[in-house]
């Protein structure tokens, strides 16, 4: 309660009720059980079973009836016994949630330049959450003439790791407010999935761990670029750091195509038409596609051909120009640009009315730059712009130059969001930068930890943010939701503590 857990993880960690789409058939499991519901005796699982019931992970029962599952033995890779619980019919009446866990193959794309490692492994972690005492008679076995019951969640039940990231992943979001870098995943492994290695695949083994630290080492490039992209049935379009914009009309033959092969050639496309922005290069790829994602963070997929063509040719082009690729998921509300582009119309210059931007000035003060804006669009009367016509302009591309300003105003495109925070990192100054309000992204913890003030939510966009290219609100403007943020220049710090948000 201290910590202002949400009333459904105190439910969680007083006792998991299992979340059954219908009821499972209760019997008898005290008296005349059928044989192959009997767990078998063996040495191992007599000393499993004395270990578990040291310490509270299994407890005897005298509840009549309930659901009977059998347990079995296979040996870990140390050579100890290892328990199974088989609950393969009791998971068939489970109503299960869609959710993703992280894995550690993402760990890398977290990592900044000088971030120490550490790591704390739990052992047994699904057994410190208990089960609701009037829901373990579900997860009995029969062992010896004694009904067990399990008292906490078992490996094996199919819902346990959804309630487990539930747990973590709020402990850990409560640490990254504080502005604690942290990535909690589960491990799935199992010894099921063990199996002995072929001596043919044993000599390749051998080879290569007497050759793997010849030859050049590899390193993730440093210079990295973000890639914005999108497809409509007139084109595709393409947005390239922070000024360059393109877009491609589709051939007779590639509009018979189904969006998401279309979706997955853009970024094709982007590399291809500019091979040199795009070499030794770390590529961001910005998409509101998640079969796009999913694709490329898979190196392919198994439900489409066409797809994983195109996946290949797209991972063989990177591989050819010594980059690696990494897609985000960005909704498509934020993603502009490209999607302006896609349909061959002019991208948008998002605009904020002075009856929004005058509660932020009021409060921090009157920046003396915008350094995304033009002549129409600013907020101040010194701006930087991207139009190299516009000779009213303090300069040409904010990106372009290192930043130095006591207060500037911040108002990039979603899309190039990371690059800013990128360039904060030799910053010096203030800035307020304005974001749409996304706590999935994986950028909010470096906002976070930058900030010196509570951010402020701005409300009432339908009234107070303008799209010039159409003179309207932005499409879906009742989707949006945006805020700023008062940061620091320089490398992030650690702060004393969570910011709340400030509505203006």
């Amino acid at each position: 309660m201290a910590l202002q857990a949400p009333t459904q993880l105190l439910s969680l960690v007083s006792g998991y009720r299992l979340p059954f789409n219908c009821r499972p058939p209760l019997r008898d499991i005290q008296t005349a059980i059928p044989p192959p519901l009997i767990t078998s005796v063996s040495k191992a699982m007599s000393i499993a079973i004395k270990d578990m019931l040291g310490k509270g992970i299994i407890s005897p029962t005298s509840t009549p009836s309930g659901f009977l599952s059998h347990m079995f033995i296979r040996l870990k890779s140390n050579g100890m016994p290892r328990p199974i619980f088989n609950l393969t019919r009791l998971n068939s009446f489970l109503k299960l949630r869609r959710f993703r866990l992280i894995n550690h193959f993402r760990i890398p794309a977290f990592r900044l330049p000088g971030d120490m490692l550490a790591t704390i492994d739990r052992s047994d972690a699904l057994y410190h959450v208990p089960v609701e005492r009037l829901h373990r008679r579900f997860l009995a076995f029969r062992y010896q003439g004694i009904t067990y019951n399990w008292t906490c969640l078992p490996f094996g039940l199919a819902s346990a790791p959804q309630a487990f990231s539930q747990l973590t992943n709020w402990v850990a979001a409560f640490l990254r407010s504080w502005s604690v870098r942290i990535i909690v995943y589960l491990s799935r492994s199992s010894p099921r999935h063990a199996t002995p290695i072929p001596q043919a695949a044993r000599k390749a083994l051998d080879w290569w761990l007497q050759h793997l630290g010849d030859g050049i080492g590899y390193a993730t490039p440093k210079i990295g670029i973000v890639l914005s992209t999108d497809a409509s049935d007139w084109g595709l379009g393409v947005s390239i750091g922070a000024s360059l914009y393109l877009r491609h009309m589709w051939t007779p033959q590639q509009r018979a195509w189904h969006i998401n092969r279309k979706e997955l050639y853009a970024v094709r496309w982007a590399l291809e038409s500019n091979p040199l922005l795009f070499t030794n290069r770390t590529i961001t790829v910005l998409t509101d596609s998640t079969v796009v994602a999913s694709q490329i963070r898979r190196q392919g997929g198994l439900r489409s051909a066409t797809l994983l063509r195109e996946t290949s040719e797209l991972l063989h082009l990177v591989l050819s120009l010594r980059s690696v690729i990494k897609p985000v998921r960005l909704p498509g509300v934020y993603n502009t640009i490209a999607d302006r582009l896609s349909r061959n119309m002019c991208p948008p210059e998002w605009h904020l009315l002075s009856k929004a931007t005058s509660a932020v000035f009021r409060r921090w003060g009157t920046p003396t730059v915008d350094l995304f804006a033009s002549r129409r669009s600013a907020v101040v009367p010194s701006y930087v712009s991207l139009n190299p016509d516009d000779h009213q302009a303090l300069f040409v591309d904010a990106l372009s130059r290192p930043w130095n300003f006591d207060l500037a105003w911040v108002f990039p495109p979603p899309p190039l969001i990371p690059l800013v925070l990128q360039h904060l990192e030799t910053a010096t100054g203030t800035f307020l930068l304005v974001t749409p309000r996304w706590e999935k992204t994986f950028w909010r913890p470096d906002v976070k930890a930058r900030a010196v003030d509570a951010p402020i939510k701005l409300k009432d966009l339908s009234r107070t943010l303008l799209d010039l290219s159409t003179n309207k609100p932005p499409p879906d403007v009742q989707d949006l939701q945006l805020e700023v943020w008062k940061l620091r220049g320089g490398r992030p710090t650690l702060r004393s503590g969570p910011h709340q948000s400030v509505v203006c």
